[in-house]
């Protein structure tokens, strides 16, 4: 998360600013590797000692999202309220709010989804209204105003509004935004254009919402029909050549090489993006190209590692997982 304060002339407020940055990094860190354990045992230090704590409790709501699981969702729900009751005007706890309410959106269906927009709406309009230079903030609030009807307060003319705004503010990030308006009217020449011609970032919330982008891009002309598998590698090899760092675009890559036929390649993808961060996906498909290569032995252990993976796991992964084990098992 971000940390906004304003400048100070005293020392020990400027300290006190400077631990609780550090802290949230230290966060960061744990939530891009999925290190639950830390991020729970830090949750519960920092909100035994202060049941207010803001960056405990963001760290709660952030932990409910991560999960597919009502009880921690309700839990995001209720921290990001208390932070509110503590300080309604911070932008961090409207947004962790309005993202609760729309994962409960988006879970309740269409008609039972209508209950929630206003208040996801009302949540990120507020938070965009208090870090207008936010390009995740404006991300999620334009994202509401693309999908949403008019009927609950969405609309693209809205999310046109807020760019030109945005643009005055920051015209080089407002690329993000505007590639996001291209993706959303099915533009994606255009959309790949300007993330590509995108500079990057050393704001988290900026490089998040870069990458969520290219990974959107890329599963999108790898899932039409028929795929367009040259546009999905050329959009997969341009962002991990810019973000390396990122097992989505390993992956992708991997599984343009496993529709194309070209399974050994595939592998070779699949274990990039298992070194960079273990996801379940990739092992299943590591074990589905294994078995392509005739490799009964690793094409078990990565369906044993799918069944085993803690979270989040589709249903008909498992289901085809435990199948093909149980097959792989009699050869």
């Amino acid at each position: 998360m971000i940390l906004r304060q304003s400048l100070v002339a005293v020392l020990f407020v400027a300290a006190l600013w400077q631990s609780a940055f550090a802290q949230s990094a230290q966060f960061d860190s744990w939530f891009d590797a999925d290190d639950f354990t830390s991020i729970e045992r830090e949750i519960e230090r920092r909100l035994k000692g202060d049941a207010d704590d803001r960056i405990g409790l963001i760290a709660r709501a952030r932990l409910g999202l991560a999960w597919q699981d009502a009880s921690r969702l309700d839990a995001a729900v209720e921290a990001m309220q208390r932070c509110l009751l503590r300080n309604e005007a911070d932008a961090r706890c409207h947004l962790w709010l309005g993202r609760a309410f729309g994962r409960k959106a988006l879970e309740a269906g269409t008609l039972g989804g209508l209950r929630h927009a206003g208040r996801v709406r009302e949540h990120f309009e507020r938070a965009a209204q208090l870090e207008p230079q936010a390009v995740d903030i404006r991300y999620d609030l334009h994202q509401f105003y693309i999908l949403a009807p008019s009927l609950v307060g969405g609309g693209k003319s809205k999310a046109r509004e807020s760019l030109a705004q945005f643009v005055k503010l920051r015209p080089a990030d407002a690329l993000l935004l505007e590639a996001q308006l291209d993706l959303a009217e099915e533009r994606l020449a255009d959309a790949e254009s300007k993330l590509l011609m995108f500079e990057g970032s050393g704001e988290r919330g900026a490089r998040g919402v870069w990458e969520d982008q290219l990974v959107g891009l890329g599963f999108r002309h790898l899932s039409a029909k028929p795929p367009r598998l040259d546009d999905a590698r050329r959009v997969f090899e341009a962002a991990a050549a810019r973000l390396p760092d990122r097992e989505l675009f390993q992956r992708g890559l991997g599984r343009v090489a496993q529709e194309q036929g070209r399974y050994a390649e595939a592998a070779v993808h699949f274990e990039r993006a298992l070194a960079i961060k273990p996801q379940p996906g990739a092992h299943y498909r590591l074990a589905q190209v294994a078995e392509k290569l005739g490799d009964t032995a690793r094409a078990i252990t990565h369906y044993e590692k799918t069944l085993r993976f803690p979270r989040d796991v589709p249903a008909a992964v498992l289901r085809d997982a435990s199948e093909r084990l149980r097959v792989l098992q009699k050869v």
